[in-house]
């Protein structure tokens, strides 16, 4: 693939790879500014048509070195747009009603303008994207779908790390041998002769051992795979973390034993492995204050619970190019760590909070139905943590309902099983991957042809679904 649209790519990792930043397509940018310039230009007829006298009498000189008229851009523009998302500019606009042509609204018309080229350029590179991957014998398809499943909680030098294993592979002295003419190395890890490659790192011994003793895992194989790497298995979002952290942390240690480093023994390689896979930020970044290390210093693991029955949940929420909003929610039951039941489901046009509110409100369903002897839920919103603990009021039109609804089945759970047995915590995003990853892939899933009452996934979740 040239380097040209090598760089295209990276206008659309947010929307393809989760990737937590966003770089502005210039062209599709200046192209949404003139569209909505024209909108703007149309309402008043009288200007409209002196302009068009005008540049009637205004040349310009295009790309071939030919005068050309301004309005030559407008239909340009125009025709650019229909080919990109496969309607007229003219339908698009009055969808959007009520934008008008008011200055204070051109912004909105603009932003949804390039949203909605941008959402059909995204199409067109992920195909490109699915050819490059299917060209290596990849399931692009399953690809997809994973990375649809990564959580959201996921470090953006992760999911980096991820776009550029698969896109190019890793720059090991195996792969790039044909471009430096240098011999191809030995393995850092366990001295294999030409094992510098991230090929035999999934069958090194000593990876695979140190693999275990970080998860504490009985079948390593299932992480550092081949298979597993290039994302060619089915795997739900706590897996894929795993997965991605590991080899990151991999390709960071692997660098700077090339630079000379060298370790004791095995526990000192494995504390090595332990201190990046728990601080990824500290590895090649200096010492920093910032408001994400700030964060990152507060950020705690919630505390084990044993026999006890823990709901997560999570809700979520995008806009959309038409200014609308697609909402859902995911929750999980687990039992000593093991996830025994999950459910996710899509809920339509709503804010993050309601998405939010209605996951826990179905974990509380679910637990009143099935009345475990103690039972924690946890959420990632502060807001809904502190209003359900009665610490901080609820006012929002929208939420009192739920509010209601909510503490009416924490009032039935605490008559059923005793106060000291239910509870209600906040837990970082970070600890909450599971329902992250659910709510997301109802978003990404849902389809109201196949999944009746928008109910996406429903693993053991009976007997009761109230969505």
């Amino acid at each position: 693939m040239p380097f040209v649209i090598k760089l295209e790519v990276f206008a659309h990792l947010r929307a393809i790879f989760k990737v937590p930043f966003v770089i502005k397509d210039l062209l599709l940018d200046n192209l949404a500014g003139l569209l909505s310039t024209a909108f703007r230009l149309q309402s008043d007829r009288s200007r409209w048509g002196r302009l068009m006298c005008e540049w009637d009498h205004v040349l310009t000189w295009g790309t071939q070195g030919n005068p050309s008229c301004p309005m030559t851009s407008v239909a340009a523009a125009y025709l650019i747009f229909r080919m990109q998302t496969g309607e007229t500019f003219d339908a698009f606009s009055n969808r959007l009603a009520p934008l008008t042509a008011d200055s204070e609204r051109m912004p909105r018309l603009h932003v949804a303008t390039y949203r909605a080229l941008l959402q059909a350029d995204t199409d067109r590179v992920r195909e490109e994207l699915g050819q490059r991957f299917r060209s290596k014998g990849l399931d692009d398809v399953r690809i997809f779908a994973n990375i649809k499943r990564m959580p959201s909680s996921m470090p953006a030098g992760h999911l980096l790390f991820m776009f550029r294993l698969l896109y190019n592979g890793l720059p090991t002295s195996r792969r790039m041998r044909f471009m430096s003419g240098q011999q191809e190395k030995a393995c850092c890890f366990c001295g294999a002769q030409q094992g510098d490659s991230q090929y035999h790192w999934a069958a090194c011994p000593k990876l695979l051992n140190i693999c275990g003793r970080v998860y504490d895992l009985g079948s390593e194989q299932c992480i550092v795979s081949e298979a597993a790497v290039m994302l060619q298995r089915d795997a739900d979002g706590h897996e894929l973390h795993r997965l991605v952290r590991f080899w990151f942390a991999t390709w960071k240690i692997r660098n700077v034993l090339m630079l000379g480093l060298r370790h004791q023994d095995d526990n000192d390689l494995l504390h090595h492995f332990l201190c990046v896979t728990d601080d990824p930020w500290l590895i090649g970044h200096p010492e920093a204050r910032s408001r994400a290390d700030r964060r990152r210093s507060r950020v705690r693991p919630p505390q084990a619970m044993q026999d006890w029955h823990v709901y997560n949940s999570d809700g979520a929420s995008r806009l959309q190019p038409d200014e609308s909003r697609k909402g859902s929610f995911g929750a999980e039951l687990s039992i000593n760590g093991a996830v025994v039941a999950k459910i996710c489901a899509f809920i339509g046009d709503c804010t993050n909070n309601v998405a939010e509110y209605r996951g826990i409100l179905e974990a509380l369903k679910h637990a009143r139905n099935i009345s475990p002897p103690r039972v924690c839920f946890r959420v990632d919103s502060k807001l809904v943590c502190e209003q359900l603990c009665a610490r901080w009021a609820c006012r929002s039109p929208d939420l009192i309902p739920l509010y209601e609804s909510s503490l009416t089945e924490i009032g039935e759970l605490k008559a059923m099983l005793g106060v000291e047995n239910v509870r209600i915590e906040h837990v970082y995003r970070e600890f909450n991957v599971g329902a992250d990853s659910l709510a997301n892939v109802a978003i990404d899933s849902y389809n109201p042809t196949t999944h009746r009452n928008g109910i996406v996934v429903n693993e053991n979740w009976s007997p009761h679904v109230s969505v």
